[in-house]
């Protein structure tokens, strides 16, 4: 049995919110990997920028520690912005994954073009970019597309989210030639589906690859 715990970076969610989402990437998991979500004591509603970030890394920190000392396998701080993911690591000795450098990495292993779907905030058109040529892929970067909805837009307006996804998606492969699209929000993970059947493109969904690179990991004796 594999243990792995997700940790949301914000206040706010209900065991509702948290029950879909375990909903949405369990049939992902492998067989012998129990999968559970925990959210922070304090901090953000949301995380759309910086400062939104800084404020969540105490208590991400905090659930880490905890996370450790409770048994679990593995930890994914589950945010496309992996807050804290660093300083995560150096405080615990098991795997501390981050699912947007996870879905980065996987997408340059599946086109030569990538293109983020992202949330509205104008920030996110300074961070993303720089977040890609911190990983090295600089040169596998198609464009940063802003769905103009906010991260908790996704749930209140799913049908708004879901067709401005597949708009963003189209005019990143038509114009920008994107080969593999990555959503730039975990919360997005309930569109990949419908959005793969809609562009026939690679899609990559940041929580999703968080679970497998984490399951991998331990596969691997990490």
């Amino acid at each position: 049995m594999r243990r792995i715990r997700f940790i949301d970076p914000v206040v706010g969610a209900t065991q509702e919110d948290f029950a879909g989402f375990i909903s949405s990437i369990r049939d992902y998991a492998a067989v012998g990997t129990d999968l559970s979500i925990v959210g922070l004591r304090e901090g953000p509603t949301s995380i759309e920028a910086e400062l939104d970030a800084a404020r969540a890394i105490p208590g991400i920190l905090e659930l880490v520690k905890e996370t450790e000392e409770l048994g679990f396998d593995a930890v994914v701080i589950n945010c496309f912005d992996d807050p804290g993911l660093r300083a995560s690591r150096e405080l615990v000795g098991i795997p501390v994954l981050g699912p947007g450098e996870c879905a980065l990495r996987l997408a340059a292993l599946l086109g030569d073009r990538i293109a983020v779907l992202s949330v509205g905030r104008r920030t996110v058109e300074r961070l993303i970019p720089r977040r890609i040529r911190c990983l090295g892929l600089d040169g596998s970067f198609a464009s940063l597309r802003r769905i103009g909805l906010g991260v908790l837009d996704l749930k209140k307006n799913p049908e708004e989210a879901e067709a401005a996804l597949r708009d963003c998606a189209k005019q990143a492969q038509d114009e920008d030639g994107a080969d593999v699209l990555v959503l730039g929000c975990t919360g997005m993970t309930r569109f990949a589906a419908s959005l793969y059947h809609a562009v026939r493109i690679p899609v990559v969904s940041p929580a999703i690859a968080a679970l497998k690179t984490a399951e991998t990991l331990l596969d691997m004796g990490f």
